[in-house]
């Protein structure tokens, strides 16, 4: 879906948001990233999807930026990336011309009689009648239990994650200062990210720390050892960028997507983790199918929010 809106978004809006799919690496130094890198091959190929086995020496031929202290990697390229920010605005504007509207206030409650939601309230004591109502309020989700007398288990995870210098950014840059391929510290972590429009994300840390969002020191002390261990041209001084952010963790490792237990007409596509930009079109798709029919033409019973009654 990813890529189908690849073409279709950029065409209606003129928002070129960067997807592009390049190599991944999962590269392995010790048994522990081996055992892991092994394993996600095998989990790919029973999909049927292409993943490839490579030695140290091949994975460095395919991407020269990789230590010579990677003993083997796992090779895929099905994993494409691109810019959220810009691939949410040219998201919006294609929904903008076929009608939406987007109002950009906090909300507060949600009026509710008999099992139906009949209004949003927001901030500034307005609202906004509606016939359906649809929670995607990422790690935030958890404010509209008081609205609503039900306990959703989704909190907040911070992350954060650091960015390199744009290669046009430098008098001596050139395309060598952006990596080939993505790359996977398998054994403790560390991801580096190439983008095309975008910087160079290098990631990533995990932490409950509530609702803070402050960089920290401790991010660089986590992250940077463990992508300078798949490569040595990564360095302090080429660091520019440093990002703090909140993901929504659920209780149970999967998003709730579907219709709210004990309600007609409110629904939830929220706890999708770190994951959100990679399904956000398969989520809006089976929303809008479950609103419209009832049903949705992917299988996603895993994800039903009956799992919060449970909880």
């Amino acid at each position: 879906m990813h890529a189908e809106l690849a073409q279709e978004l950029p065409q209606i809006t003129s928002i070129d948001y960067g997807y592009e799919l390049k190599p991944y690496l999962r590269c392995a130094f010790e048994q522990p990233g081996y055992n892991a890198a092994r394993q996600f091959m095998r989990e790919r190929r029973n999909e049927g999807l292409q993943a490839e086995w490579l030695d140290g020496k091949e994975a460095q031929e395919l991407c020269p930026w990789l230590s010579d202290k990677v003993e083997a990697a796992c090779a895929t390229r099905i994993e494409p990336t691109l810019d959220s920010a810009k691939l949410t605005l040219a998201a919006f504007k294609a929904a903008q011309a076929q009608g939406a509207r987007l109002v950009v206030k906090q909300a507060t409650g949600i009026t509710i009689n008999a099992a139906r939601a009949l209004t949003v309230q927001l901030e500034d004591g307005s609202t906004i009648q509606t016939d359906n109502v649809v929670l995607a309020m990422g790690p935030w989700t958890r404010q509209a239990e008081r609205w609503l007398g039900l306990r959703i288990p989704v909190k907040p995870q911070k992350g954060e994650l650091l960015y390199t210098h744009l290669p046009h950014e430098h008098a001596h840059s050139s395309n060598q200062d952006k990596p080939p391929a993505a790359m996977h510290n398998m054994d403790d972590g560390g991801v580096i990210l190439p983008r095309r429009l975008s910087r160079t994300v290098l990631g990533a840390t995990k932490e409950e720390k509530g609702y803070d969002r402050s960089p920290s020191r401790y991010a660089w002390d986590f992250i940077l050892p463990r992508v300078r261990r798949l490569t040595r041209r990564i360095t302090e001084e080429a660091i520019t960028h440093h990002t703090a952010c909140l993901r929504p963790m659920p209780a149970d490792g999967k998003p709730y997507v579907g219709k709210l237990p004990g309600y007609e007409n409110i629904f939830i596509a929220a706890g999708h983790w770190s994951e959100g930009i990679h399904y956000a079109p398969l989520t809006g798709k089976s929303i809008a199918e479950i609103i419209t029919t009832g049903n949705t033409s992917t299988d996603i019973s895993v994800l039903s929010p009956l799992r919060i009654t449970s909880d």
